[in-house]
């Protein structure tokens, strides 16, 4: 399943056709860097499937195919938005193996999520899925490595094998080449669109903290989203 979408401009395409994903405003990462854009890749999935189904497959033209020629099963591990992706090409990926029976490859799908206290786990005993497995990573957005580490040791305690990593969106030129160098992954991850979008590293050096700028969230929820995903208290009035 390689070379299907090679040529497609994605900065275009998640432009033009996912009106939304790319939103301004006041945002905190898991990383607690703070930013004044974000890549918000539950867009496609909730109002444009085609979208979603395009990147999808863009997703599956990064994958080192080897890791199922070699190890004949493989799990696809996503969390929050990338989970829904990892769902979506786990599907796709299993109908195309299953073409060649002679091979009898697979694709399964598991997903983490976060603790209120910002720490990852395996839920619904899904380390038993993980356990002597290839895992392959799926994120929509790659922004300081945080979760690329931390992801690469949950796969590891659990007993995988942390083979790749494949994001929507590198906000972080070229940062995501240093910190690979550094990860348990064995290949190198990568991406559909590389496109630098700055970040501050703390609330201190934040430019939209001086202004007095309140955090913001498109999913109206408030102080509880930042505390679910282990973000940084909510300021005070």
């Amino acid at each position: 399943m390689s070379g299907h979408v090679l040529t497609i401009d994605w900065n275009q395409a998640l432009t033009e056709m996912g009106a939304g994903v790319f939103q301004k405003g006041h945002f905190v990462l898991s990383s607690r860097g703070h930013c004044r854009e974000y890549g918000n890749f539950v867009v496609p999935v909730n109002i444009n499937h085609r979208l979603f189904e395009l990147i999808c497959v863009g997703l599956i033209d990064l994958l080192n195919m080897e890791i199922f020629t070699i190890n004949r099963t493989a799990v696809l591990l996503g969390i929050g938005t990338g989970a829904f992706y990892a769902h979506q090409m786990s599907l796709k990926l299993n109908r195309s193996l299953s073409r060649d029976k002679s091979k009898r490859m697979e694709c399964s799908f598991a997903f983490a999520v976060r603790r209120p206290d910002g720490t990852l786990t395996l839920p619904y005993d899904q380390s038993s899925l993980i356990n002597d497995q290839a895992v392959i990573f799926v994120d929509d957005v790659f922004a300081t490595g945080k979760t690329y580490f931390e992801v690469g040791n949950l796969i590891q305690n659990a007993g995988g094998t942390p083979m790749q990593a494949v994001f929507i969106l590198n906000r972080a030129l070229p940062a995501i080449d240093q910190v690979a160098r550094q990860s348990n992954f064995i290949s190198q991850p990568k991406c559909l669109l590389h496109k630098f979008l700055e970040i501050w590293a703390s609330r201190e050096a934040c430019f939209l903290c001086k202004q007095g700028m309140p955090f913001s969230t498109e999913f109206g929820k408030g102080p509880e989203e930042f505390h679910l995903h282990g973000q940084p208290p909510w300021p005070k009035e």
